[in-house]
């Protein structure tokens, strides 16, 4: 074994064990919470916090960051289960979505975030692209996904935990206020309000 391949697999341990470790976190707080029953806990932080969604691919559409942690933990764990539920490309495996690299910039000003797929872009390539992005880039974390999902899951559980007394309507809008939708990099230019024009 090579110097780099070993790397690689200490690596891609890392990465399984954040996963892993991640949905060990929110079974175990959502079973406290709500006395032993942690799908119903875990529907509940779907209802209350809607807006914690993303994309696992440049390619397809966003999913709630606790139904793609759980489906991307599942086949990691055991990858003979059968089909994902919600991701839709069948042919990605676990360990490419997590290990994409990633850029979430963040304008501090207004809460707008938006998260950029490296994809097959040569590093250069895809260092060109986002400084022709119409976006502050003050704050801008360059990360594999998996650095993102884990981020974005905790914040949930966080938010949850903060709403999760109150009535759904209320928690909803409490919850919607505490994070913004990731935006995402596409081939239409940001326009100067903040939404996206062709």
């Amino acid at each position: 074994m090579t110097i780099e391949e070993h790397y690689k697999r200490l690596s891609e341990a890392y990465v399984i064990a954040e996963i892993v470790l991640l949905r060990r976190a929110v079974e175990h707080y959502t079973a406290g919470v709500h006395e032993g029953h942690d799908w119903s806990g875990q529907s509940d932080i779907k209802i209350r916090c809607p807006n914690y969604v993303i994309k696992y691919h440049s390619d397809f559409p966003e999913v709630h960051v606790i139904d793609l942690s759980y489906e991307l933990r599942n086949f990691i764990v055991h990858p003979l289960m059968g089909e994902y539920e919600h991701i839709q490309a069948s042919e990605l495996s676990p360990m490419t979505i997590l290990e994409q690299n990633v850029v979430l910039m963040s304008d501090r000003d207004n809460g707008r975030r938006m998260l950029v797929f490296q994809n097959d872009m040569s590093k250069p390539d895809f260092l060109k692209m986002l400084s022709e992005i119409s976006f502050p880039q003050e704050h801008s974390r360059f990360d594999l996904f998996s650095g993102i999902l884990f981020d974005e899951v905790r914040n949930c559980v966080v938010t949850y935990d903060k709403v999760r007394k109150m009535p759904i309507e209320k928690a909803i809008q409490k919850s919607n206020s505490l994070n913004s939708k990731i935006e995402y990099k596409q081939d239409e230019a940001l326009s100067s309000d903040g939404g996206m024009t062709k």
